[in-house]
């Protein structure tokens, strides 16, 4: 398989190495990270990638995402990319419809804002 690079972060991706575990792999320069990748127990097939649980400097960090973001553009996944324990972005229709839906009862005041 070809690498690709985006944001100078060469980048391999190898689908169900085990059950529904995926192989992510960024490659900078020395650094190597594999990062942890897996399908979510959803209908909607969404690939779940999580970053932060890499042990990386902010700047690091910052870098990475950006190279992964747009790889996670370019790859033809729906994916929800963990930027952090409980926060996430994600490319899903469903996530953008749960999205607009918890804004608009917001206004509403049918659920509390989170804070």
């Amino acid at each position: 398989m070809r690498d690709k690079i985006y944001n100078g972060w060469s980048i391999k991706f190898k689908k169900n190495i085990h059950m529904y575990c995926h192989s992510l792999t960024m490659e900078k320069g020395n650094a190597v990270h594999d990062i942890p990748c897996e399908d979510l127990p959803s209908s909607f097939r969404l690939v779940g990638i999580w970053p932060y649980t890499l042990k990386l400097s902010s700047a690091r960090y910052e870098d990475l995402l950006r190279g992964l973001r747009k790889w996670a553009r370019h790859s033809g996944l729906r994916y929800r990319i963990y930027t952090s324990r409980d926060k996430y972005e994600s490319n899903s229709w469903a996530h953008k419809i749960t999205k607009q839906f918890s804004r608009l009862f917001r206004c509403f005041g049918l659920t509390k804002k989170s804070s």
